[in-house]
């Protein structure tokens, strides 16, 4: 409990770790669909999974920084088998949710934004749940944007791998291949466990 705070700054929405780095660290999570705000209404989470460890967050937004996000566009927009597996990978997020919340959860959220409507908490929740890819895309967008605007985030993509794997988010793959050709040590250090409180 004590690394998810240091590692997240909260760990009410974490599920569950996942993939631990060699202090025994994880290095993500994966994410609660939905959440009470404080004001008792319903919030929904983009992303499933979160990376976890700072380390690999900061040298995936270092990535970023340098460029990354063009490079992978510019990689999946030269292979079909990248571009179907970033789709596929947007289009696993709303099962991904409705799986975590379980069914009865997830009639209720429907339920609720078929009355509110969907300006409501629960119509904006629904739309998310159901409806965004991992960061989010809008589904209905995800075959026809620009290839960068459905990549859109490295961090969301390297997590989704580290939790999924190489077959369910190829984008992801992508992007730790590039982590570990650029020397960095992609399963932690010795020391890198002082950082997440370990």
């Amino acid at each position: 409990m004590r690394s998810r705070r240091t590692q997240l700054g909260a760990a009410s929405d974490a599920v569950v770790p996942w993939r631990l780095v060699r202090a025994r660290a994880p290095r993500a999570y994966v994410f609660a669909p939905t959440s009470a705000g404080a004001d008792g209404a319903v919030r929904a989470e983009h992303g499933t999974c979160r990376l976890a460890c700072p380390a690999l967050r900061d040298e995936t937004t270092r990535v970023e920084r340098e460029g990354g996000l063009r490079d992978v566009a510019r990689a999946v927009d030269a292979s079909e088998t990248l571009m179907e597996g970033l789709v596929r990978a947007h289009e696993d997020a709303p099962r991904i949710r409705r799986w975590l919340l379980g069914d009865a959860a997830t009639r209720r959220l429907r339920n609720d934004a078929a009355r509110d409507g969907p300006e409501s908490d629960a119509g904006r929740a629904d739309f998310i749940v159901n409806h965004t890819g991992l960061v989010g895309v809008t589904l209905r967008d995800v075959r026809r944007a620009k290839t960068w605007k459905i990549v859109k985030c490295l961090h969301a993509h390297l997590a989704d791998f580290l939790v999924r794997g190489r077959g369910k988010n190829p984008v992801g793959g992508l992007v730790y291949d590039s982590l570990v050709e650029r020397g960095f040590p992609v399963n932690g250090t010795e020391t890198c466990a002082r950082r997440c409180g370990l």
